[in-house]
Protein backbone atom coordinates (compact mmCIF):
# COMPACT_ATOMS: atom_id res chain seq x y z
CA UNK A 1 0.00 0.00 0.00
CA UNK A 2 2.93 2.33 0.65
CA UNK A 3 4.27 1.79 -2.84
CA UNK A 4 0.90 2.55 -4.44
CA UNK A 5 0.77 5.79 -2.46
CA UNK A 6 4.14 6.76 -3.92
CA UNK A 7 2.87 6.00 -7.38
CA UNK A 8 -0.19 8.10 -6.70
CA UNK A 9 1.99 10.89 -5.32
CA UNK A 10 4.07 10.91 -8.54
CA UNK A 11 1.07 10.94 -10.84
CA UNK A 12 -0.26 14.39 -9.92
CA UNK A 13 3.06 16.00 -10.77
CA UNK A 14 2.93 14.43 -14.23
CA UNK A 15 -0.65 15.44 -14.91
CA UNK A 16 -0.60 18.88 -13.33
CA UNK A 17 -3.20 17.98 -10.65
CA UNK A 18 -2.20 18.65 -7.06
CA UNK A 19 -1.90 15.80 -4.56
CA UNK A 20 -4.57 17.32 -2.34
CA UNK A 21 -7.15 17.20 -5.10
CA UNK A 22 -9.06 14.41 -3.33
CA UNK A 23 -9.77 14.73 0.36
CA UNK A 24 -9.51 11.10 1.31
CA UNK A 25 -6.78 8.57 0.70
CA UNK A 26 -9.33 5.95 -0.39
CA UNK A 27 -10.79 8.35 -2.98
CA UNK A 28 -7.33 9.07 -4.29
CA UNK A 29 -6.62 5.35 -4.70
CA UNK A 30 -10.05 4.60 -6.12
CA UNK A 31 -9.73 7.42 -8.69
CA UNK A 32 -6.13 6.76 -9.64
CA UNK A 33 -7.27 5.93 -13.19
CA UNK A 34 -8.17 9.61 -13.58
CA UNK A 35 -4.50 10.50 -13.02
CA UNK A 36 -3.25 8.05 -15.59
CA UNK A 37 -2.55 9.70 -18.92
CA UNK A 38 -3.38 7.74 -22.02
CA UNK A 39 -0.14 6.92 -23.75
CA UNK A 40 -1.40 7.61 -27.30
CA UNK A 41 -2.59 11.22 -26.56
CA UNK A 42 -0.07 14.00 -27.25
CA UNK A 43 -0.09 17.19 -25.20
CA UNK A 44 -1.70 20.26 -26.78
CA UNK A 45 0.93 22.80 -27.77
CA UNK A 46 0.73 26.23 -26.16
CA UNK A 47 0.57 28.00 -29.55
CA UNK A 48 -2.67 26.17 -30.44
CA UNK A 49 -4.22 27.13 -27.13
CA UNK A 50 -3.26 30.79 -27.70
CA UNK A 51 -4.87 30.75 -31.19
CA UNK A 52 -8.07 29.31 -29.74
CA UNK A 53 -8.04 31.96 -27.00
CA UNK A 54 -7.62 34.72 -29.64
CA UNK A 55 -10.50 33.25 -31.64
CA UNK A 56 -12.71 33.33 -28.53
CA UNK A 57 -11.73 36.97 -27.94
CA UNK A 58 -12.54 37.87 -31.54
CA UNK A 59 -16.01 36.36 -31.25
CA UNK A 60 -16.82 38.77 -28.44
CA UNK A 61 -15.81 41.83 -30.54
CA UNK A 62 -17.98 43.30 -33.31
CA UNK A 63 -16.67 41.95 -36.64
CA UNK A 64 -16.95 45.38 -38.28
CA UNK A 65 -14.51 46.77 -35.75
CA UNK A 66 -11.94 43.98 -36.23
CA UNK A 67 -11.03 45.27 -39.68
CA UNK A 68 -8.21 47.77 -39.63
CA UNK A 69 -9.31 51.08 -41.07
CA UNK A 70 -7.29 53.58 -43.09
CA UNK A 71 -7.02 55.70 -39.93
CA UNK A 72 -5.07 52.93 -38.17
CA UNK A 73 -5.61 49.89 -35.99
CA UNK A 74 -8.85 49.44 -34.09
CA UNK A 75 -9.16 50.77 -30.55
CA UNK A 76 -8.27 48.29 -27.83
CA UNK A 77 -11.38 46.94 -26.12
CA UNK A 78 -13.83 48.15 -28.77
CA UNK A 79 -17.11 46.22 -28.91
CA UNK A 80 -16.56 44.06 -25.82
CA UNK A 81 -19.33 45.59 -23.68
CA UNK A 82 -22.41 45.19 -25.86
CA UNK A 83 -24.79 44.96 -22.91
CA UNK A 84 -24.09 48.46 -21.59
CA UNK A 85 -27.04 50.86 -21.88
CA UNK A 86 -26.89 53.65 -24.40
CA UNK A 87 -25.35 56.81 -22.92
CA UNK A 88 -23.30 54.92 -20.33
CA UNK A 89 -20.27 56.99 -21.35
CA UNK A 90 -20.45 60.76 -21.79
CA UNK A 91 -18.42 60.59 -24.99
CA UNK A 92 -20.89 59.42 -27.65
CA UNK A 93 -18.19 58.07 -29.95
CA UNK A 94 -16.56 56.06 -27.17
CA UNK A 95 -20.00 54.87 -26.01
CA UNK A 96 -20.85 53.62 -29.50
CA UNK A 97 -17.45 51.98 -29.98
CA UNK A 98 -17.57 50.15 -26.64
CA UNK A 99 -21.08 48.89 -27.34
CA UNK A 100 -20.06 47.90 -30.89
CA UNK A 101 -22.63 50.05 -32.68
CA UNK A 102 -22.41 52.78 -35.31
CA UNK A 103 -20.78 55.99 -34.10
CA UNK A 104 -22.63 59.32 -34.46
CA UNK A 105 -20.06 60.51 -37.03
CA UNK A 106 -20.48 57.32 -39.09
CA UNK A 107 -24.25 57.59 -38.82
CA UNK A 108 -24.23 61.23 -39.95
CA UNK A 109 -21.92 60.37 -42.85
CA UNK A 110 -24.09 57.42 -43.91
CA UNK A 111 -27.28 59.50 -43.69
CA UNK A 112 -25.65 62.33 -45.68
CA UNK A 113 -24.58 59.85 -48.39
CA UNK A 114 -28.09 58.38 -48.52
CA UNK A 115 -29.56 61.90 -48.71
CA UNK A 116 -27.25 62.98 -51.54
CA UNK A 117 -27.97 59.76 -53.45
CA UNK A 118 -31.73 60.30 -53.06
CA UNK A 119 -31.38 63.94 -54.16
CA UNK A 120 -29.35 62.89 -57.21
CA UNK A 121 -32.02 60.34 -58.16
CA UNK A 122 -34.77 62.96 -57.77
CA UNK A 123 -32.77 65.45 -59.85
CA UNK A 124 -32.34 62.90 -62.62
CA UNK A 125 -36.08 62.09 -62.55
CA UNK A 126 -36.95 65.80 -62.57
CA UNK A 127 -34.65 66.45 -65.54
CA UNK A 128 -36.17 63.51 -67.42
CA UNK A 129 -39.69 64.84 -66.75
CA UNK A 130 -38.68 68.34 -67.91
CA UNK A 131 -37.17 66.91 -71.09
CA UNK A 132 -40.35 64.92 -71.77
CA UNK A 133 -42.48 68.02 -71.13
CA UNK A 134 -40.23 70.07 -73.41
CA UNK A 135 -40.49 67.43 -76.12
CA UNK A 136 -44.29 67.25 -75.84
CA UNK A 137 -44.52 71.07 -75.71
CA UNK A 138 -42.24 71.39 -78.75
CA UNK A 139 -44.25 68.73 -80.56
CA UNK A 140 -47.56 70.51 -79.88
CA UNK A 141 -45.93 73.84 -80.80
CA UNK A 142 -44.72 72.34 -84.07
CA UNK A 143 -48.22 71.03 -84.78
CA UNK A 144 -49.69 74.50 -84.09
CA UNK A 145 -47.14 76.11 -86.39
CA UNK A 146 -47.87 73.60 -89.15
CA UNK A 147 -51.62 74.26 -88.77
CA UNK A 148 -50.99 78.00 -88.92
CA UNK A 149 -48.81 77.63 -92.01
CA UNK A 150 -51.48 75.50 -93.71
CA UNK A 151 -54.12 78.13 -92.92
CA UNK A 152 -51.89 80.91 -94.25
CA UNK A 153 -51.09 78.91 -97.38
CA UNK A 154 -54.80 78.26 -97.96
CA UNK A 155 -55.58 81.96 -97.51
CA UNK A 156 -52.72 82.96 -99.83
CA UNK A 157 -53.91 80.48 -102.47
CA UNK A 158 -57.48 81.75 -102.27
CA UNK A 159 -56.25 85.34 -102.56
CA UNK A 160 -54.05 84.40 -105.54
CA UNK A 161 -57.03 82.69 -107.19
CA UNK A 162 -59.18 85.76 -106.58
CA UNK A 163 -56.52 88.08 -108.07
CA UNK A 164 -56.30 85.78 -111.07
CA UNK A 165 -60.08 85.87 -111.54
CA UNK A 166 -60.14 89.68 -111.20
CA UNK A 167 -57.37 90.06 -113.77
CA UNK A 168 -59.21 87.75 -116.11
CA UNK A 169 -62.44 89.71 -115.71
CA UNK A 170 -60.63 93.01 -116.18
CA UNK A 171 -58.96 91.67 -119.30
CA UNK A 172 -62.33 90.50 -120.61
CA UNK A 173 -63.85 93.93 -119.89
CA UNK A 174 -60.96 95.65 -121.62
CA UNK A 175 -61.35 93.42 -124.64
CA UNK A 176 -65.08 94.08 -124.73
CA UNK A 177 -64.46 97.82 -124.56
CA UNK A 178 -61.93 97.60 -127.35
CA UNK A 179 -64.29 95.59 -129.48
CA UNK A 180 -67.08 98.02 -128.73
CA UNK A 181 -64.85 100.97 -129.62
CA UNK A 182 -63.81 99.30 -132.85
CA UNK A 183 -67.38 98.49 -133.73
CA UNK A 184 -68.39 102.05 -133.07
CA UNK A 185 -65.55 103.39 -135.22
CA UNK A 186 -66.46 101.04 -138.02
CA UNK A 187 -70.09 101.95 -137.87
CA UNK A 188 -69.30 105.69 -137.92
CA UNK A 189 -66.85 105.25 -140.82
CA UNK A 190 -69.36 103.33 -142.88
CA UNK A 191 -72.00 106.02 -142.29
CA UNK A 192 -69.54 108.66 -143.51
CA UNK A 193 -68.89 106.71 -146.65
CA UNK A 194 -72.55 106.27 -147.36
CA UNK A 195 -73.23 109.93 -146.86
CA UNK A 196 -70.41 110.93 -149.17
CA UNK A 197 -71.64 108.71 -151.92
CA UNK A 198 -75.10 109.92 -151.63
CA UNK A 199 -74.04 113.49 -152.11
CA UNK A 200 -74.62 114.95 -155.56
CA UNK A 201 -71.50 116.50 -156.71
CA UNK A 202 -73.00 117.49 -160.18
Amino acid sequence: MHTSAKKVAKLPAETGITASFFDKEEDRIANKDLFNKPKDVEPVPNELMEVEQEADDKERINKRLLIQTKDGARVKGVGIAKNLPQGFYDDKTKDANIRGVETPADKAKREWNEFTMAMNEETVKSNQMLEEEDESFNFSKDIDEVDQQIAMFTKTKSLADRVKDLRKKREELRKKKQEAAQDEEMSSGSEDEVDWRQQNIF
